[in-house]
């Protein structure tokens, strides 16, 4: 092996042990605050199905995630804040298809990377995690068969 393939296979070695490190460092809140975009909803892009049940069957078309800080909150005392989600649905029932929306907003905390989230809403459980600047939240709907979809967010 001459010199320079041995620099070539160096640097490679170099550049691949490089891609594997990342920070370890969890994000903050204030890291996180911002719009985030739905992409995909159980790995699939949009549309996309989120629920289905005898007869009727919803996919999700479009939706938004927007993390903001607590109104009251001091800078030092930051684990989290307000949240607002809505989603553009389609629902098709009985060979008809309907155009509908769901929203909500509640508080979020952030500890490490799980998100959790208090909706105010006995029938909607959210809860989440932080993955590389992603959010993926699991919707569940209370009291139904279903399994809770994954929303996968990004800004």
């Amino acid at each position: 092996m001459n010199s320079r393939q041995l620099s070539t296979w160096t640097l490679a070695i170099l550049m691949a042990g490089l891609a594997g490190c990342g920070s370890d460092d969890p994000v903050s809140p204030e890291q996180l605050m911002g719009e985030y975009v739905l992409l995909q909803v159980n790995g699939s892009d949009l549309p996309s199905r989120t629920w289905t049940s005898e007869g009727m069957s919803e996919e999700a078309t479009a939706g938004l995630l927007v993390l903001e800080p607590a109104p009251t909150a001091a800078p030092t005392d930051m684990s989290g804040g307000l949240y607002s989600l809505s989603l553009d649905l389609r629902t098709s029932l009985g060979g008809g298809t309907v155009e509908t929306s769901l929203s909500n907003r509640g508080l979020w905390t952030l500890d490490g990377d799980r998100l959790s989230f208090e909706t105010g809403s006995p029938t909607l459980a959210l809860s989440g995690n932080v993955i590389e600047g992603v959010v993926v939240i699991e919707m569940a709907r209370v009291g139904t068969p279903e399994p809770a979809p994954r929303l996968m967010f990004t800004r």
